[in-house]
This record gives structure tokens, sequence and C-alpha cells, in this order.
């Protein structure tokens, strides 16, 4: 899987963490670094634990080349994808790093093709963590942006999609990033882009909080189509989350059904790298699911991701 900006990586590791993760970059996902604890390398088959433990001398020279860190304890290397977030102790200061290793794959939403976006719906990407939901978010970003160019607005919540730095990762192509500084402004912030911006599509990773569903909700009530992620493993997961039922319409499971249309016209489910379940229609799995069904699905993988429809009007 390739990388990118690795030179830029190693530049703030210690001389000897950089030795022990250099041969490991291809496989390497995560680096934890905790003040008195043996250096850990979470790999895409495993972890690796080095011997010596890491000192506080490590974590400061890691930090005195960092930019400082936002309210949610994140921070990244300006120009790419990397993420560090720190460990804090009562008193505030850092006594541990996770080092987030950004890749970029380029192609992943391929089979997305532009004829498929012109008039594209609204969709949701529903997986649980490490799945890969935002590195086929930022792909689709980059088909989006093909198409429409600077009428795609990214509210990159953590910045995950286009990276840190006022200069977003060259993955977004022409669409435009509003960065949001900590979580409980990225609601107002959604409404800023719906209303300063004139964007044809808003691509939101990790919609989950009750004011970013309504305000959600607002914008595709407003003409303007929705891209974005949501935790959990399937579609009925969403459905039994009170906070995301409005999405899908509201629920009432006493009355077994749906009480408004879903702002979602498609779903899919990411269970791994290449691994999805398509539904086309929304609505329709999550009526016969409230029947007792299992809904109307569709299992791709990476090779047969043909979604015609998909984002079609």
């Amino acid at each position: 899987m390739p990388l990118d900006n690795i030179e830029a990586l190693e530049r703030v590791l210690p001389a000897w963490v950089r030795m022990l993760a250099s041969p490991l970059f291809d496989e390497l996902e995560e680096i934890a670094m905790d003040i008195e604890r043996p250096l850990v390398m979470t790999l895409s088959d495993g972890f690796k634990t080095a011997d010596r433990l890491v000192t506080k001398e490590d974590i400061d020279y890691t930090l005195a080349r960092l930019d400082r860190f936002r309210e949610d304890n994140r921070t990244g290397i300006d120009g790419t994808l990397h993420r560090i977030s720190a460990i804090r102790n009562r008193y505030k200061q850092i006594i541990g790093l996770t080092i987030r290793i950004g890749r970029y794959v380029a192609e992943v939403a391929s089979p997305l093709q532009m004829h498929l976006l012109k008039d594209m719906q609204s969709m949701m990407l529903i997986g649980p963590p490490a799945v890969g939901k935002t590195t086929l978010l930022r792909d689709a970003v980059r088909v989006l942006a093909e198409a429409y160019g600077a009428k795609v607005a990214i509210v990159d919540s953590s910045n995950e999609i286009g990276g840190d730095g006022d200069i977003p990762h060259h993955a977004i192509g022409n669409a435009r990033r509003l960065q949001v500084p900590e979580p409980s402004v990225q609601a107002k912030i959604l409404m800023e882009a719906l209303a300063n911006h004139s964007p044809k599509v808003i691509v939101i990773d990790e919609l989950g909080y009750k004011k970013d569903v309504e305000n959600a909700i607002t914008i595709v009530q407003r003409g303007v189509k929705v891209l974005s992620t949501v935790h959990g493993r399937t579609l009925k997961d969403v459905m039994l989350n009170p906070d995301l039922q409005p999405l899908l319409g509201g629920i009432s499971e006493k009355e077994r059904k749906r009480l408004a249309p879903a702002i979602f016209r498609s779903a899919l489910e990411i269970h791994g790298r290449g691994d999805y379940q398509l539904h086309e229609d929304v609505e329709k799995s999550i009526d016969d699911m409230l029947l007792g069904g299992q809904g109307f699905s569709t299992a791709l993988n990476q090779d047969s991701l043909h979604l015609e429809g998909f984002l079609q009007s």
C-alpha cells in the first residue's frame, strides 16, 4: 500500500525510533510512544514491541518538531496525512503520543466514475474504525472534485481528509476544505459551508452528534447533496442509534415504520478494505428490516464495485 511524505514523518521521530520503524513503513499503521514504556508499532498484521523504553527526552524531541495541538489533542505534519494524538497526565503535560501513519491510496474509489457522480444522491459510508472509511471517502472527494470542482466543500472534522496545515493535501483535488477546530463546532461549520460557499456537495467525515445530524438534514432539504461517514458495522446499527435515526427518516419500532423520508438514498457498509455491502435503496432496506427482514443489499468487493444507480437520481 503506497505511502506519501514518509520523509516528513521521519524528521519528527527520535533516531532510534526512526531506525526501528523505517524498515516497516510499508506495513506500519501506528506508533505508540509512552514515557518509560516500550515503544509499540502496530502493523497491518499485528504489532512489534521494542526492548527499549521511551523516555521524556524522546517525547520532547518529537514535540519540538510539531505544531501546537488542538483542543481535541491532535495535530499533524503540514502537507501530509499523518496524525499525532497526545496523551496528557492530570496536570495536562504530554506523556504519550500516538502517531498514525497517513496513507493516500489513489484510485480506491475509481469504480465511482464521474458519470455516476453527475446527479449524485446523498449517501453514507458505514463502518467501524480502521476499515478504510476515510481512505475511500478521500478518494471519492477526488472523483467528486473532477465533476464539481470548488463546489465540493469538505467539513474536515479531524483533518483526516485533507491533512493538517493551511494548504490541504493534493488528494482532494479542487475541492475546498473547511477545518473543524474541535467537534462541538462542527454543526456550526456545516451551516457556514452551506450559507457561505454555495456548494453542490458537502462531504463530512464522522457524522454523529445530534446537532450535526439536524444540520445535515437541513442541508439535504435545501438541495445540497451530502456524502458522509458514520460509525457502525451495518445499516441496522444506524437504525438502532437514536442520534442517527433521523438520517433514515426516524424509526418507530412500536409501529414498525419509518416516520419520514431518509436523507440518504444509498448506503455502503464497509466491512474491510475492498469488502462492501451495498444498500442501493436505503428506504426499501429499512422498511424490510422493520418487518423482520434483512434488508436488500448486494455483496461487493473492489473488483466488482460497479455502482450503476448507486449515485444516480
